[in-house]
C-alpha cells in the first residue's frame, strides 16, 4: 500500500536499528518500552510518518520480515526479533547472557512475566494520602492478594468511580509495582503466574524500604500443585478503619514532640525525627505535599500555631503540651495587639535583603593586641563581663583603642536606631548558629555571633566586644553592614592565671566570686598575660589606684579563696560558662570610668497579693511621676501598693542602663532589697498598660518583670548615693500619706517639666552618684600618678597644666563625696 512512497535505502536503516533493539530482549518487550529504548539509541522518535504511516503500530505491523507481534489477553503488544542468516549469531550470544534471577518464595527462581515487564524505574513516584487511604480499604477485604484487573473492578464497585493509575506508568504492567514502590504498606508477589497485590500494616518489625519483596513472612502454601496462594501473617490487620498513617509512625511522631514541651519549628522537625528514630522523614513517603497536609490530617498528634513575627513559619507542639501552645498563642496576640496600637507591621520583613551586608557565615576578626604592646609587661584593662575568676572578659584601656571603638558604636548606634535599617531585619533562614549579626539588648545595639537557639522565637549570642552571653528575640536580630566588620573584635577572655577552685571543686564558691567582683571592680587595673590558649589567656590582675598595689591573684590565695596549680595546666579554663551576659562599658556610663561587672545576685521574691486573693482582677495605675531636679519615673499601683520597676530604679542612676546594673552593684555593697516579680499570665492587663505607656522593662516579649517597693527605694538611694535631696523628699512624702502620692501624680500631670530618664546632663559631675564618684577617684588616682611621672621626664607647661585640672578635679569629687555622703547620712533614718 505504501510502497511506492517508502525510500528503499532509508527503510533499511531503520529495520537494522529496530533489530537492533529488539534484539536485546529475548523475551521480547512491550510497545512503551521499545519506543523508548529506540529514542535512547537512536536520538529521534520512531520515524514511522516519514513512511507515510499515520501510527507507530502500523508502521511495526507492516515489518513482518524483522518483527514478530504478539497480543496477551489484556489487550497489550509485545514484540520479539524475526531472526534470520545475518543476525543469528547475535540471537544466540544474547540468548547466552546469564539473566539474573530474581528468587521468589515458590522457589522457581523465576517470574513468568517478561523481564521488560517488570519495574525498572528508581524514581519512587507520589501517592495521595487519599488514595492510599481507598486502596487500603480495597485491599482489606482480598487478603489472598489482587490482580490488577480485579484491582481496578473492586475500586470501581467500591467508591463509584474508576482507579485512575495511569500517573504512575503508561504500562499498566508497570503500575503495581510502581505502587509497590511508593507505598511501604503495599506488596506484590507473582501467585499463578500472575502479579496480585498485598497489603500489609506497618509495625515495628517490618522494614520500610527491603525492594521489591518486602514481606519477609510470605509463606507458600502447596495445598493445589495447580496453584500456589500467599499466606500473610496479618494478625494486627485492621478491618474496621485503616489509617491513613501507620501506627508505628504517628507513635514516632509523638516520641519526638513530647521531648520539646515548649514547641519546635516546622522545618527543624524533619531533623529532630531522624536523630531521634533513625528513620528519615519523608512527607512524600507518607503520601503529603506539605508539612500542613501532615498535620491536619493528625489533630490528635499536632497542633501548630504560626508565630506572628515571623508568618513563613509554623510553631508545632505535642497537644499534652496544650498550656505551653496556649501560652504561646497568647503572646502571638500580644504582639499583634501591640502592633496594632503602635502603628507597628510585619511589611518589612519580606522585603529584599540589603547588598551592601556582611555574609553571615563571615566570621568576625577576633581581638588583638596593637603590634607596640609589650605582652611581658602590665597592660591597662577594665572588666567588661566577669563570671568568676576563672572566666571573664576584659578589653583594653589604651585611648587609641577606645577612640577606635566609641567611634564604631556611634555610627552602628545612629544606623540602626533609624528606621530605615529596618530593612536589615535578619530572615528567619539565616537566624543559625553561628551566624554573624547585631542584637539590640536594652536598647543598644551590639556585634554578636549566634551560638544557640533555645527556642522559636529567640537565640543566644555572644558579644564580640564586650563577651558574654545574652538572650534576644528573633526579631531584635539586623544583618551586619559591611563598614562595621573591619574592627577586629574587642573583648579578651581570660583566667586568673596559677590558681583554681579549692579542693580541686569544679566550680568557684560563691565567696570567691564575690570577693573577686570586689577587686576587679576598678575602672582601670593593670593586666599581664601569662600564658596563651586556643580561646583564652591566663592573666595576672593587679590594681594599682591605691597608695598599695593590689595582686588580685594573691588576694585570692592569701584569703583562701582559691588554691595555687601548675602553670601549664590549661584544664581548669572554665569552658561552659554559664550564659549570662551584661554589657557594662566602662567608658560610656555617666561617670566615663566606672566599673563593668557581670553578676546577677538572687533577690528575694515575694508574690504580688496575698494568699487567696484574685490577683488576675487585682485593681493597678500607672503613671508618670516627676520627682524634681529632672528626674522622672513610673509609679505602679496595685491593690494599693506602689511600686517601680528595676529599670526605672536604675535610670535615676544611669540613664543608659540596665536593671542587672543596679542589681550587681547592689550586691557589691552586700545590700539586698526585697523585689516583687509579676507574671504576664497573672497582670496581662497590667503589662498592656505598661507597654502603652512606654514603662521601662516592660515589653511585648518579656512574661515577668521585677518590681520594688516605693518603701524600699530610700535604701537604694542612700546604699548607692543617689545626689538629690529634692527625690528624696519627693518619695518620703508620698509614702507618708497615700493623698500625698495622689498630688504627685496629679501636679506631675500638670507639669511643665520635660520628660527625661534619669539625670538630664549626666557627665556634670553634681548628677553622678556616689558609686560613681568613688570609680572615678580612682580613675582620676591612676591618672594624676601617670602625668607626675610623665611629668617627671618631661616637665612641659602643658602637661603641668593638665595635671592641674586633675587636681581640681580630684579636689571636687571630693567635695561632692562629702556633700552626698551627709544626705545618705541625714535621710537613712526613712530606710
Amino acid at each position: 500500500r505504501y510502497k511506492g512512497t517508502m525510500h528503499e535505502e532509508r527503510l533499511a536503516i531503520v529495520k537494522k536499528e529496530i533489530r537492533s533493539v529488539i534484539i536485546t530482549y529475548p523475551k521480547g518487550v512491550s510497545l512503551n518500552g521499545f519506543l523508548k529504548a529506540y529514542h535512547q539509541l537512536v536520538g529521534i522518535r520512531l520515524p514511522s510518518r516519514e513512511f507515510g504511516f499515520t501510527s507507530d503500530v502500523d508502521f511495526l505491523y507492516s515489518l513482518t520480515d524483522i518483527v514478530k507481534i504478539q497480543t496477551d489477553r489484556n489487550g497489550d503488544i509485545l514484540l520479539n526479533c524475526i531472526v534470520d542468516e545475518s543476525t543469528e549469531h547475535i540471537q544466540k550470544l544474547v540468548g547466552k547472557q546469564r539473566v539474573v534471577k530474581t528468587k521468589t518464595k515458590n522457589g522457581s527462581g523465576r517470574d513468568s512475566l517478561p523481564k521488560a515487564f517488570n519495574h525498572s524505574s528508581k524514581i519512587k513516584p507520589f501517592v495521595s494520602a487519599s488514595l492510599r487511604k481507598n486502596l487500603f480499604e480495597v485491599l482489606k477485604d482480598f487478603p489472598d492478594g489482587i490482580n490488577y484487573n480485579s484491582l481496578q473492578l473492586a475500586y470501581q464497585r467500591k467508591f463509584k468511580r474508576p482507579l485512575n493509575l495511569e500517573f504512575l506508568s503508561e504500562s499498566r504492567y508497570d503500575r503495581l509495582r510502581k505502587l509497590e514502590m511508593a507505598v511501604s504498606e503495599l506488596h506484590v508477589k507473582v501467585v499463578d503466574e500472575t502479579e496480585r497485590l498485598f497489603y500489609y500494616p506497618l509495625t515495628r518489625n517490618t522494614k520500610r524500604h527491603e525492594g521489591n519483596n518486602k514481606i519477609s513472612s510470605d509463606t507458600l502454601s502447596t495445598q493445589d500443585s495447580q496453584s500456589q496462594k500467599i499466606q500473610l501473617n496479618v494478625e494486627n490487620f485492621e478491618t474496621a478503619d485503616i489509617p491513613i498513617i501507620p501506627r508505628v509512625i504517628k507513635e514516632d511522631f509523638e516520641k519526638v514532640l513530647k521531648l520539646y514541651p515548649d514547641g519546635v519549628l516546622a522545618r527543624h522537625f524533619p531533623f529532630l525525627y531522624e536523630k531521634t528514630t533513625g528513620e528519615i522523614f519523608d512527607l512524600a513517603d507518607l503520601g503529603y505535599n506539605n508539612f500542613l497536609e501532615l498535620a491536619d490530617a493528625l489533630p490528635d498528634v499536632f497542633i501548630c500555631i504560626k508565630p506572628y513575627e515571623s508568618p513563613n513559619e509554623w510553631m508545632i507542639f505535642h497537644p499534652c503540651f496544650s498550656e505551653s501552645a496556649e501560652k504561646f498563642k497568647k503572646l502571638n496576640e500580644t504582639l499583634q495587639l501591640s502592633d496594632e496600637r503602635f502603628g507597628n507591621s510585619n511589611e518589612g520583613h519580606n522585603q529584599a535583603i540589603p547588598s551592601d551586608i556582611v555574609l553571615p557565615t563571615q566570621p568576625y576578626h577576633p581581638a588583638e593586641f596593637p603590634s607596640d604592646i609589650n605582652l611581658s609587661l602590665y597592660i591597662p584593662v577594665f572588666i567588661s563581663v566577669a563570671i568568676n575568676p576563672g572566666c571573664f572578659w576584659f578589653k583594653l584601656h589604651i585611648e587609641e583603642v577606645i577612640c577606635r571603638f566609641r567611634e564604631l558604636e556611634e555610627e552602628m548606634q545612629s544606623f540602626y536606631h533609624n528606621e530605615k535599617s529596618d530593612i536589615y531585619q535578619m530572615s528567619m533562614k539565616d537566624i543559625k548558629i553561628g551566624s554573624t549579626c547585631v542584637a539590640m539588648h536594652e536598647n543598644h545595639w551590639y556585634r554578636t555571633t549566634i551560638t544557640s537557639s533555645p527556642n522559636a522565637d529567640s537565640v543566644n549570642v555572644y558579644v564580640v566586644d564586650y563577651g558574654g552571653w545574652e538572650k534576644v528575640p528573633c526579631s531584635r536580630l539586623r544583618y551586619l553592614k559591611n563598614s562595621f566588620i573591619s574592627l577586629p573584635g574587642q573583648a579578651f577572655k581570660a583566667q586568673l592565671a596559677s590558681i583554681k577552685p579549692l579542693n580541686n571543686a569544679k566550680v568557684w564558691s560563691k565567696r570567691a566570686t564575690n570577693r573577686f567582683l570586689q577587686l576587679c571592680i576598678k575602672s582601670c587595673i593593670m593586666a599581664k598575660v601569662e600564658l596563651e590558649f586556643d580561646d583564652s589567656l591566663s592573666v595576672l590582675l593587679c590594681d594599682t589606684s591605691g597608695d598599695d598595689d593590689i595582686d588580685i591573684n594573691a588576694i585570692l590565695l592569701d584569703e583562701n579563696l582559691a588554691e595555687s596549680y601548675s602553670a601549664d595546666n590549661s584544664n581548669l579554663i572554665d569552658k561552659s560558662p554559664v550564659e549570662v551576659f551584661e554589657t557594662y562599658n566602662g567608658e560610656n556610663n555617666s561617670a566615663e570610668n566606672s566599673a563593668s561587672v557581670n553578676y546577677c545576685a538572687d533577690s528575694q521574691r515575694f508574690r504580688m497579693n496575698g494568699e487567696g486573693q484574685d490577683k488576675k482582677n487585682s485593681s493597678s495605675l500607672v503613671e508618670r511621676a516627676y520627682l524634681g531636679d529632672d528626674y522622672w519615673t513610673h509609679i505602679i499601683i496595685i491593690s494599693d501598693m506602689v511600686y517601680m520597676t528595676a529599670t526605672d530604679l536604675c535610670h535615676l542612676f544611669w540613664h543608659d542602663k540596665s536593671a542587672e546594673v543596679l542589681k550587681s552593684r547592689l550586691q557589691c555593697k552586700d545590700v539586698e532589697i526585697p523585689t516583687t516579680t509579676v507574671l504576664r499570665d497573672e497582670q496581662n492587663e497590667l503589662f498592656l498598660k505598661c507597654e502603652k505607656n512606654g514603662v521601662h522593662g516592660f515589653s511585648p516579649l518579656q512574661q515577668s518583670v521585677e518590681l520594688y517597693p516605693l518603701s524600699v527605694v530610700m535604701k537604694v538611694l542612700n546604699s548607692l548615693g543617689h545626689p538629690s535631696v529634692e527625690v528624696r523628699e519627693t518619695i518620703q512624702t508620698a509614702l507618708q500619706n497615700p493623698n500625698n502620692m495622689k498630688n504627685l501624680l496629679r501636679e506631675s500631670a500638670n507639669s511643665c517639666h520635660v520628660p527625661v530618664d534619669g539625670a538630664s546632663s549626666e557627665g556634670e559631675i553634681y548628677k553622678c552618684c556616689l558609686y560613681d564618684l568613688k570609680a572615678m577617684q580612682e580613675a582620676i588616682k591612676f591618672k594624676r600618678l601617670m602625668l607626675q611621672e610623665k611629668y617627671k621626664k618631661f616637665p612641659q607647661t602643658e602637661i603641668k597644666t593638665e595635671l592641674n585640672k586633675v587636681e581640681a578635679l580630684s579636689g571636687t569629687i571630693q567635695e561632692r563625696i562629702r556633700d552626698i555622703n551627709s544626705i545618705c547620712l541625714s535621710y537613712s533614718k526613712y530606710e
